[in-house]
């Protein structure tokens, strides 16, 4: 019913539509909830510092329409992990890490309301798991904003390291609790996360 896409780059009408349904997703989440606000700069195109250094996971259904979306960065070059330290507002915990470990970053992950409740934040959270084993990253870092993130990303085995109240982005502000989340990838957590994977698809 759905077909996964990564993106190196994207086209000028793939960044279109993946802002228009991360625009959307937020103007939901603000009808729906009073904790959210799109701010007014949110009128042009979601663009930040990473995007250039991420892969891009989109999500399509049978009419090619983009439904799902999400992103990761690795640190495999000095600038990039300049550019996910920054992003994660913490680079004193981050820089205490070993300059020598490789750091994924995920973020942006949207759903488009009409679609969700159909597994497609779990086919993003299992590409970008993916795609960071075969980068050699060993651990993946993000902002689990809410209930509902902290606890699909526990689903995958991420674990809590910090907490915070609300989030903001030059595009929209929110007051949930949002929580940095870490997911171990060394060689003996990346044989307990298969074997989970494989256990859990019999």
């Amino acid at each position: 019913m759905y077909r996964t896409e990564i993106h190196r780059q994207l086209s000028p009408r793939l960044r279109d539509q993946v802002d228009h349904l991360i625009h959307r997703v937020w103007s939901f989440e603000s009808r729906e909830n009073g904790d959210v606000q799109v701010l007014a700069q949110a009128t042009g195109g979601v663009l930040d510092p990473l995007d250039h250094l991420s892969l891009h996971v989109l999500i399509l259904d049978r009419a090619g329409l983009l439904v799902g979306y999400g992103r990761i960065a690795v640190t495999q070059l000095a600038d990039s992990r300049a550019e996910i330290l920054r992003e994660l507002e913490l680079p004193t915990y981050l820089n205490a890490i070993s300059s020598e470990t490789t750091i994924a970053y995920i973020s942006r992950l949207v759903v488009d309301p009409a679609h969700r409740g159909r597994g497609i934040a779990s086919m993003i959270h299992q590409t970008r798991i993916k795609l960071a084993n075969h980068l050699g990253a060993d651990a993946i870092y993000g902002w689990a904003v809410g209930e509902k993130p902290r606890h699909a990303l526990s689903q995958f085995g991420f674990a809590e390291v910090l907490e915070r109240d609300g989030f903001s982005t030059p595009w929209y502000r929110t007051d949930r609790t949002t929580r940095l989340v870490k997911l171990d990838l060394s060689p003996a957590a990346k044989s307990e996360i298969e074997t989970m994977r494989m256990a859990s698809s019999n």
